[in-house]
């Protein structure tokens, strides 16, 4: 909601932060769902949050919302299902390696004991589908798109 500062006469538009915006699309690959859910707030904080294979997006995600939100507590949140079958799912061996180099290193310095595998490979990045992240930039900008429609709307007075 857009108030005038009457009081001041000063033409400064000041916008409610307070919103909440759904919007979703499909390709022939996947469906999507951006939500953008904002409170008042006096200085801007954006939270993104987007599914693994998609990390590029966070950055620019963040961008538009500055664009668009001066200031309030933003959190915008990406889910995508896929409309194919399940992706064979591959260990990223090169990350799994640092991880237990880590954690031997750890365990030397403090005695503590060693995760176990399923600990491991609940961390992020381990357990990967393979082709994750292939998004074209078609997709991609479809992907924006959604997020402009679904910030549009939150932003709505």
């Amino acid at each position: 909601m857009a108030r005038r500062a009457a009081a001041s006469g000063v033409g400064l538009l000041i916008a409610s932060m307070t919103g909440y915006a759904r919007a979703q699309g499909s390709d022939d690959r996947r469906r999507w769902v951006w939500e953008a859910r904002s409170v008042n707030g006096r200085n801007l904080e954006v939270r993104c949050r987007v599914p693994q294979g998609f990390d590029r997006l966070e950055n620019p995600a963040r961008a538009t919302v500055g664009s668009r939100v001066k200031r309030g507590n933003v959190s915008i949140t990406l889910t995508i299902t896929s409309e194919r079958a399940a992706k064979p799912l591959a260990i990223n061996r090169s990350l799994l390696a640092e991880l237990g180099a880590l954690v031997e290193e750890v365990r030397k310095s403090t005695g503590a004991t060693a995760p176990s595998a399923d600990g491991l490979l609940r961390v992020r990045g381990v357990i990967e589908e393979e082709e994750a992240g292939d998004e074209t930039e078609e997709a991609l900008a479809a992907l924006d798109k959604a997020l402009q429609a679904t910030l549009d709307e939150a932003l709505k007075g």
